[in-house]
């Protein structure tokens, strides 16, 4: 992580115990892993509808299945308030679904992973956004305690 995230290492270390360090530290390696790619046009995500998804496990099993519909996920937050749109694929055609990653004016994100909603960890998909984006910050407050 000195290497690609040195300063932001640096803060968790200071604030994280052992173990979600090393479970946060796995998210930035796996960040690396994925292409992110701007979407400018994000309105026609407001269309998509979940016909893909398979009854043969729980969803949160699959961390590349999509965890949560884009449409539904700013159901509530006003679309002037969001500032950018990312989707983020695994390198090279491997399987998986794209996960959409949103920029809000606050400076907060949402991820249709729900990572950090469900386990408290800021998401690989996150990380790699914020590798090519002037418009993500992190802030030690995205862990809650």
């Amino acid at each position: 992580m000195d290497e690609y995230f040195p300063e932001l290492d640096k803060i968790l270390q200071e604030y994280l115990t052992p173990q979600i360090l090393q479970k946060q530290r796995d998210q930035m390696a796996q960040s690396l892993c994925y292409d992110v790619e701007l979407i400018v046009d994000w309105l026609p995500l407001l269309e998509m509808v979940d016909d893909f998804y398979q009854q043969k496990m729980a969803r949160e099993d699959d961390y590349d299945q999509l965890q949560f519909l884009f449409s539904l996920l700013i159901k509530n937050i006003p679309h002037n308030s969001i500032r950018q749109v990312w989707k983020a694929t695994r390198h090279r055609g491997q399987k998986s679904e794209p996960q959409h990653i949103i920029l809000l004016d606050d400076g907060s994100h949402l991820c249709t992973c729900l990572w950090l909603i469900n386990k408290g960890i800021v998401c690989r998909h996150f990380f790699q956004v914020m590798s090519y984006s002037i418009n993500t910050q992190f802030h030690i407050s995205f862990i809650p305690q």
